[in-house]
């Protein structure tokens, strides 16, 4: 029931009205320095909000069961395979004999034997017999005469000289034809001749070292002089 005297109202309209004007400012200081939606603020400049969004829930539906797996009757279920067939002959025994026992001990006890390997004999310079020619040096000089081919090609170009070659014969009497050196040749061509004289050469009279044949090495000169 407002009063009847108006001097008396206007005091109380005053202090709702101071009331209501101090209430506003304090939400108004309260809400100062927020950031508006969709704002916010990052050293004194206003930014966009980036919004993480949320994975949606995946929707999960059941799926139809498997059809029922048919029940096989294995009593009506027909199986073919084949089996060999197999005779069993009994064998009369009475026939073999007896072996006997071998004792195989000596297995056990086995002496490994080393084989032996044969020297390397190198042949020799200077033995105490030398081996010799058939027929000796006559010999050697007929059979020279008689086989050595003077080379085509050094003949028609004036090649001539002495070849000196070292080989060796070994304990048989035979030409060791590994073992040659050539010591000095005017042309291959004569070197390759004098191989070739010395290779076809009949066995010497193998060299000696006491009673013992051993190989040696022996030295021919062989000239070729275009007359």
């Amino acid at each position: 029931m407002m009063s009847a005297n108006p001097q008396e109202e206007k005091p109380t309209f005053r202090m709702l009205l101071g009331l209501t004007i101090a209430l506003a400012a304090s939400l108004c200081a309260l809400e100062h320095g927020k950031p508006f939606d969709g704002q916010q603020f990052t050293f004194g400049s206003v930014e966009p909000i980036d919004w993480i969004e949320e994975d949606p829930i995946p929707i999960t539906k059941a799926l139809p069961k498997p059809p029922p797996t048919p029940k096989t009757d294995w009593n009506r279920v027909v199986t073919a395979s084949i089996v060999p067939e197999f005779t069993v002959q009994e064998v009369d025994n009475s026939d073999q004999l007896d072996l006997p026992d071998i004792d195989l001990s000596w297995l056990d006890e086995m002496v490994t034997v080393e084989t032996a390997v044969a020297p390397v004999i190198v042949p020799m310079e200077f033995p105490d017999m030398y081996p010799e020619f058939p027929g000796g040096e006559p010999g050697l000089a007929a059979y020279i005469g008689k086989h050595l081919r003077y080379p085509d090609y050094a003949k028609f170009n004036g090649i001539q000289g002495t070849v000196y070659i070292k080989f060796a014969v070994n304990a048989k009497g035979e030409i060791d034809e590994s073992s040659f050196e050539v010591l000095g040749s005017p042309h291959f061509t004569l070197t390759d001749e004098v191989i070739r004289l010395i290779k076809n050469m009949p066995k010497w009279k193998p060299g000696q070292q006491g009673p013992r044949k051993v190989p040696v090495y022996m030295k021919l000169p062989v000239k070729f002089a275009i007359q």
